[in-house]
């Protein structure tokens, strides 16, 4: 008897997920012959830190670091976390290493979250957050952040009948995009409204070493290691090459929790990885985080300047690597970008695949070089007529 096709059928959480960033953006083509303009491309978060070539070539490094060195890793995250935050950390109970940024995220939600239970996502902000909430069965409630209270988020839904029965809350400090950071007095009512109404904290701190403000950390206000924890990424905290390796810090049932759920998908932390974190920890901040600081920088320097022949407004704060700029009058984002690739061959991030907030502000980023931006600039000043295409969208 033949066999008969299966019929496949995905779960609804694949469904029900929200759209990942970059949805919005008109699919790159390879340039021609013909047309010989290179896409500039301001969209992306690209790392450019690049690792030594002798580093690669080092077969031990691809090895599962032994648990005596991930050991002595932790301790050095420790003695950082009490020397640049004032905050005592148990290694062994409070600190958690794994894979990148996002992964630690899903971690978290699939230790965390049940299947309909309520979670806290910023609107506007990162899409991961409500994505991760959506495949692990959970719903999310939005608390808003928009240019009426500068960015900040308000927390007033919290301390809501609301709060009583959600979990958790996904906090993004410093922001992606606006850059805004809740000081020590806004850390400290967040914490004690949490504790109050006992919705944990998940505090999303990937960018908080990318500029030369210090932004204050959830774990150093009174109460911080007993209603959340932090992540962090090795890469962005403390300047090394791009590797999916971050660290989680806070409460002990939070990094118990990982434990538990971390053999479902395991991602061992290699001996490279530890080697690279633990000299770049001891050197904080290293040569290549200062070089990246001033590359943010010079970029932004250079996009001010692009902003200003494209009358976008320069909005949110110089708190990490991204621009986060208003269109004039307003207009639609999603029109805008197109309109800036179809007729500059320039890509940046519509604001409205970050929340209903984002609508009429576009995105670049900084990791782009300073002198990808001066050819941006170079590019515009050929093609005044698209300022007012840009208007008129």
């Amino acid at each position: 008897m033949p066999a008969k096709k299966v019929v496949i059928e995905k779960a609804d959480r694949v469904y029900q997920l929200p759209p990942p960033l970059f949805t919005t953006l008109p699919k790159e083509k390879e340039k021609t012959l013909l047309k010989k303009t290179d896409i500039l491309n301001f969209s992306k978060f690209s790392w450019p830190l690049e690792m030594e070539e002798e580093l690669e070539l080092k077969s031990d490094g691809l090895r599962p670091a032994s648990e005596s060195k991930l050991a002595v890793l932790k301790q050095e995250l420790a003695g950082w976390f009490e020397k640049q935050h004032e905050v005592k950390l148990d290694p062994d109970k409070e600190i958690y290493i794994g894979g990148g940024v996002r992964n630690l995220l899903l971690n978290i939600g699939l230790a965390f979250i049940d299947r309909g239970e309520l979670a806290f996502v910023p609107e506007l902000g990162y899409p991961h957050y409500k994505r991760i909430v959506a495949a692990c069965g959970g719903d999310t409630v939005s608390y808003r952040v928009s240019v009426k209270s500068d960015w900040l988020p308000d927390f007033s839904t919290v301390s809501s009948p609301i709060g009583r029965i959600a979990r958790l809350l996904f906090l993004n400090s410093p922001h992606n995009p606006t850059g805004a950071v809740l000081n020590e007095k806004d850390l400290n009512n967040l914490a004690a409204v949490a504790s109050k109404e006992n919705v944990m904290i998940i505090n999303d701190a990937a960018y908080q070493s990318l500029s030369d403000v210090k932004p204050p950390s959830l774990l150093s206000v009174k109460g911080g290691t007993k209603i959340g924890a932090e992540v962090y990424s090795f890469s962005y905290s403390f300047g090394v090459t791009s590797l999916p390796f971050g660290v989680v810090a806070g409460h002990s049932e939070i990094i118990n929790g990982l434990n538990q759920i971390a053999p479902l998908s395991p991602q061992p932390a290699l001996n490279l990885f530890c080697d690279l974190a633990l000299e770049a920890i001891r050197k904080f901040p290293n040569q290549p985080l200062k070089t990246m600081r001033r590359r943010i920088s010079d970029s932004r320097a250079e996009a001010v300047k692009l902003f200003d022949l494209l009358e976008l407004e320069p909005s949110g704060y110089n708190t990490v690597p991204f621009m986060w700029g208003k269109i004039a009058g307003r207009r639609s984002s999603v029109m805008a970008a197109k309109i800036l690739y179809h007729g500059a061959k320039i890509v940046a991030l519509p604001g409205s695949e970050f929340g209903e907030s984002g609508e009429g502000y576009l995105r670049f980023s900084l990791t782009a070089a300073p002198e990808t931006y001066v050819k941006a600039i170079q590019r515009i000043k050929k093609r005044r007529r698209l300022f007012s295409r840009i208007e008129e969208s």
